[in-house]
């Protein structure tokens, strides 16, 4: 139990605290960046997202943290390779964030099938670890972004903001381990 000084005073209820006087209720959030916009231009429809991880803890702090942030909406989450498929077609989200290593049907096996289905899709590899040769096929399936589970958010975010415009992002560093590429 968090004792408090006797200089803060004592809330009666819980209902009391003011969260923005109390510093211990501060929480990091990343900033939003304002962007100016122009006069009579609606505000921008955020980006949707279909999170396809077997991990429910990632797929949860990923809509976790996505869903903070205004730019970007959760449509869908999914450890299910068949589901996400099922999901993207249902669905047509603008950006997918696909695990490689999934039970039954692999991250490659899903976009082996989407890329014929849905060629406009935009996918993005999130991996803790990847061969270099499966990391070829991802791209040759219409893989748009890859990213490591082990890079910070930062990177992650502005992969997908890059691949949403249409671009291609490796969401990489300036210095990348190579252990990272050559598998676990």
């Amino acid at each position: 139990m968090t004792h408090l000084d006797s200089q803060t005073p004592k809330p009666q209820r819980s209902t009391e605290i003011n969260p923005v006087k109390d510093a211990r209720l501060s929480v990091a959030r990343p900033e939003l960046v304002k962007v100016p916009m122009a006069t009579g231009s609606k505000i921008p429809e955020p980006i949707r997202i279909l999170i396809v991880d077997d991990h429910p803890l990632v797929r949860d702090g990923l809509r976790a943290l996505l869903m903070s942030l205004p730019e970007f909406r959760v449509v869908a989450d999914t450890g299910d390779g068949d589901e996400a498929i099922r999901l993207a077609k249902e669905l047509q989200p603008d950006v997918m964030l696909l695990d490689f290593s999934m039970p039954r049907k692999s991250g490659l096996d899903v976009m082996r099938e989407l890329s014929g289905a849905m060629p406009r899709l935009r996918a993005i590899l999130m991996t803790a670890g990847v061969q270099k040769l499966d990391m070829v096929r991802m791209l040759q399936h219409g893989v748009k972004g890859i990213v490591m589970k082990g890079a910070p958010t930062e990177l992650l975010l502005n992969c997908m903001r890059k691949v949403h415009r249409g671009g291609r992002d490796r969401g990489s560093e300036k210095r990348r381990p190579r252990q990272a590429l050559r598998g676990r």
